[in-house]
């Protein structure tokens, strides 16, 4: 794997494997916890639009996930960069994780209370904002307070959360979806929660680091010369395919359901309830053992690619029959792919990072590739669903899957 110099190597030991299982173990929790409320604030807001416009369901789901999206990248790049920059008695990623993980709740939790479409749209803004930051101070936990050769394993546990939150938000949007107003504004407030019992656990240095001074907050200057670095771009390049591939099929997967499947629409919560079931199983055992085994064979790639190839092949059930039991068989290989990809992908970013002086702002770029994806599936499904029927997008997704495995592969600093 690539070493990057790191200041802390100087002045401490590799902290314990019991240090490294408390970081995972609260980034599980913290992943869950905004994961249940995003996943579930997605389908319910779709299921609100409907009811609000159903004329026009399509095309304002699609501004909303828009206006969030871009939101959420600019959001995470800049909180990210102050993140870094931040110099406080709280220390310097907590005051982002609190603030962030208050805001998001609160916004989110209002739009439950609103029919006016505009005040919708502008809380859903400020939502993407509030989650931005805490992200962003979140995802730079890894390379702040865990050894490099300990990175798969935290990586694991941080995507385990996540599958679990995207789990249990699947299960809770089946439950609130003839309701989804009121789930809206109740189920945010797990995101709140979990950011203050973070916080509260959360140690302000890697454990067992005794620097000899203080480091000095890196220069606004600096934070505006992006790495030059081309693996980090194809970093980029192959999560954002990745993530594309996957958001093309699910930006839509109610109206796929009822359009493409002929799926009764009373019958839309339980089939997603099975459908989340099925993709949970496959990648709770991929998201369980890929992060340790990488952190043994000491390489990433091989399982990110693997798990590009994976996805892509995945699609091809749904792309040849418009009969359910192929969607089932797209979740069930999707599971897996998912699974291997979430346990790696960020023990890999991690790795490719250029300086630890803009931890959280390179992090918060690479993780721009999460968050254009969202910008840019709807749209995109949208007009290859207008053009070609649904089956198009299973073609669109597999197609993306090959090019992230390609993008990946062709790193060179990067085992």
């Amino acid at each position: 794997m690539r070493h990057v110099e790191d200041p802390d190597d100087r002045v401490a030991t590799a902290p314990p494997a019991s240090s490294a299982g408390n970081i995972g173990a609260l980034l599980l929790i913290a992943n869950l916890g905004w994961a249940v409320p995003s996943v579930a604030g997605a389908t319910l807001l779709q299921a609100l639009v409907a009811d609000i416009d159903p004329a026009r369901k399509i095309a304002f789901y699609g501004l909303l996930s828009t206006v969030g999206a871009a939101c959420a990248s600019l959001g995470m790049i800049a909180s990210g960069t102050l993140s870094d920059r931040t110099r406080s008695r709280f220390g310097q990623r907590k005051p982002w994780i609190l603030g962030g993980g208050l805001i998001a709740a609160a916004s989110l939790s209002a739009v439950g209370l609103f029919t006016y479409t505009p005040a919708i749209l502008t809380l859903y803004a400020l939502y993407h904002l509030g989650q931005s930051a805490m992200h962003g101070a979140l995802f730079a936990l890894v390379p702040d307070l865990v050894d490099r050769a300990r990175y798969g394993r935290v990586s694991g546990l941080a995507g385990l959360g996540l599958l679990l939150g995207q789990t249990l938000g699947g299960f809770a949007a089946a439950s609130f979806l003839t309701l989804p107003a009121q789930g809206l504004v109740v189920l945010p407030w797990i995101t709140a929660l979990v950011a203050i019992l973070t916080v509260s656990k959360l140690p302000s240095s890697r454990p067992g680091v005794q620097p000899s001074r203080p480091n000095p907050p890196p220069s606004i200057g600096a934070a505006f010369k992006l790495p030059k670095d081309a693996d980090f771009w194809r970093a980029f390049a192959g999560r954002f395919l990745f993530l594309l591939a996957f958001y093309l099929i699910l930006s839509y997967h109610l109206y796929v359901l009822t359009d493409y499947f002929h799926v009764a629409a009373e019958h839309t919560g339980r089939v997603f309830a099975s459908l989340t079931l099925v993709f949970a199983v496959g990648a709770a055992v991929c998201v369980a053992l890929s992060g340790s085994w990488s952190d043994r064979m000491g390489r990433r790639k091989p399982l990110v690619v693997g798990s590009s190839v994976l996805l892509a092949a995945a699609v091809l059930p749904p792309a040849l029959s418009d009969q359910l039991p192929s969607f089932y068989a797209f979740f069930g290989l999707a599971g897996l792919a998912f699974g291997t990809y979430l346990a790696v992908d960020q023990a890999l970013m991690a790795d490719i990072l250029p300086e630890r002086a803009n931890t959280a702002r390179d992090l918060a770029v690479l993780n721009v590739a999460n968050s254009l994806p969202h910008v840019l599936a709807p749209g995109i499904a949208g007009l290859i669903v207008t053009a070609t029927g649904y089956a198009g997008i299973f073609v669109a997704a597999s197609v993306a899957a090959v090019l992230s495995a390609i993008a990946v592969q062709a790193m060179k600093t990067i085992d």
